[in-house]
C-alpha cells in the first residue's frame, strides 16, 4: 500500500496526539481513582514494552532465515517468567523501601551504595541501549519509506536521512515528556496507560495483520499445500525448523539466556516490572498474562514468514 508523504503526516501526528491524550486522561483518572491505572490487567499488559519493532520486523525476519530460532527471545522470558515470585517479587521490595528509581541505582544499593559502580552501570546501559534505539529508528524510516514507495537500500547523507529528523523529533518529545514528571513521585501513571495502550495496539494489528495474510493465502492448509506441491522448498522448509547453521544450536541457548535477563534487566523492563509495580498481588497475575500476550503477538509469526517466501521471494 502505498500513500502520499501528507496523508502519511497527517496519520503519524494524529497517533501522537492520541498517545498525548492518553497520558493525560491517564493522569486525570489516577488522581480519581489509581485502580484503574495500577490493576493487574494493565500491568500486565504494561510488560508488553519488551515487545519492540524487533517484533515485527525482527521475527519474521529471523524466521524467514532462521527458522523457529526466532522463538528463544520469547521463551526465555516465559521459563524466565516462573522464577518471578520469589526473585522479581524481592526485588520490587527492596526498590519500594529504599525508593530505588532505576537499574543503576539498584546495583549501586546492592554494592553498598557505590556511587563509581552506578556511573559505570549508567554508562553500559548507555552503551547497550544504543542498538535498541538505532532499530526503532531503522524501523521506523523503513516503513515510511515502503509506506511512500520510494524505499531505497544504500546509505543516505545524514541530512538527506528521514531518521536524522526523526531521532531529533523523537528526542524532543521525550525530553518534554521527562521534564513534566521532574520532582514527582517514582510513580508515572501517563507512563504507564501510553505503554499499556500501545501494546494493546501492536497486539491488535499483528493480529489483524496475521488473519489477513492467512485469508489471503487460503489458511494454514493453503501454504502447507503450496508447500507439498514445490520443487524447491528447502529454503521454506527452514522457517519450520531450528535453520541450518552450525551454531544454531548454540546460538538457541544463548538467546534463552539473554533473554532472560533482557525481559527483568533491561531498562525499560526494570521501569515498568519493578518501578511502575503498585502491588505484588498484580505479579501473581502477570507471570500468567504476560506470557500469553508473547503467546498471541507470536501466533501468526510462521504463517507470514511463510507466504513471504512462498509469494514474494
Amino acid at each position: 500500500m502505498k500513500i502520499d508523504l501528507k496523508s502519511l503526516l497527517i496519520i503519524s501526528l494524529g497517533y501522537i496526539v492520541v498517545l498525548f491524550l492518553v497520558a493525560f486522561f491517564s493522569n486525570r483518572i489516577y488522581k480519581k481513582n489509581r485502580k484503574f491505572i495500577y490493576n493487574p490487567y494493565v500491568y500486565a499488559l504494561s510488560l508488553g514494552v519488551y515487545c519492540t519493532s524487533w517484533t515485527y520486523y525482527g521475527s519474521v525476519g529471523r524466521a524467514s532465515t532462521n527458522g523457529i530460532e526466532f522463538l528463544a527471545i520469547y521463551v526465555g522470558p516465559t521459563l524466565i517468567v516462573f522464577s518471578w515470585w520469589f526473585l522479581l517479587r524481592k526485588i520490587i521490595v527492596i526498590t519500594e523501601r529504599y525508593n530505588i528509581n532505576n537499574i543503576a541505582d539498584f546495583l549501586s544499593f546492592r554494592y553498598g551504595r557505590s556511587t563509581r559502580f552506578g556511573v559505570i552501570v549508567t554508562i553500559l546501559n548507555i552503551f547497550g541501549i544504543i542498538p535498541y534505539i538505532s532499530l526503532q529508528l531503522k524501523a521506523i524510516t523503513e516503513s515510511f519509506t515502503i509506506v511512500l514507495g520510494h524505499y531505497v537500500e544504500y546509505e543516505l547523507p545524514i541530512f538527506s536521512d528521514s531518521a536524522f529528523y526523526i531521532s531529533i523529533f523523537m528526542g524532543i518529545l521525550a525530553a518534554a515528556f521527562g521534564i513534566h514528571h521532574i520532582g514527582e513521585n517514582r510513580k508515572h501513571p501517563a507512563l504507564v496507560g501510553v505503554i499499556t495502550f500501545e501494546s494493546i495496539v501492536k497486539l491488535i494489528i499483528f493480529l489483524i495483520a496475521g488473519v489477513y495474510i492467512l485469508k489471503f493465502t487460503n489458511g494454514i492448509s493453503g501454504l502447507f499445500e503450496y508447500l507439498s506441491s514445490n520443487r524447491d522448498i528447502e529454503s521454506v522448509r527452514r522457517i519450520i525448523t531450528l535453520g541450518n547453521g552450525e551454531n544454531s544450536y548454540g546460538k538457541w541457548f544463548a538467546m534463552l539466556i539473554m533473554s532472560m535477563f533482557a525481559v527483568m534487566f533491561l531498562p525499560r523492563q526494570f521501569q515498568m516490572a519493578v518501578v511502575e509495580n503498585d502491588s505484588l498481588k498484580h505479579l501473581k497475575f502477570a507471570m500468567y498474562l504476560f506470557p500469553f500476550y508473547l503467546f498471541l503477538i507470536n501466533l501468526f509469526v510462521i504463517p507470514i514468514a511463510l507466504a513471504g517466501k512462498i509469494y514474494l521471494v
